[in-house]
């Protein structure tokens, strides 16, 4: 399993998280690995979850970051 973070198109440039340039295109990128992975048999599915359970990525993020 992997997360992808992506920002809509509408939200983009609308505050400073979702202001970086390589967030731009991320509709575009993930379209283009929705149809690779379904070419492969794979589905992407939309992971909701709330913001309590994403705290433990908080530290993993600004490491990466």
């Amino acid at each position: 399993m992997a997360l992808s973070f992506v920002i809509p198109k509408d939200q983009y440039g609308k505050h400073k998280p979702t202001s970086l340039k390589s967030t731009e295109n991320d509709e575009k990128v993930l379209a283009k690995i929705i149809k690779q992975q379904g070419k492969q048999g794979r589905k992407v599915e939309a992971y909701n979850f709330s913001k309590k359970e994403m705290e433990a990525f908080r530290y993993r993020m600004n490491d990466g970051g």
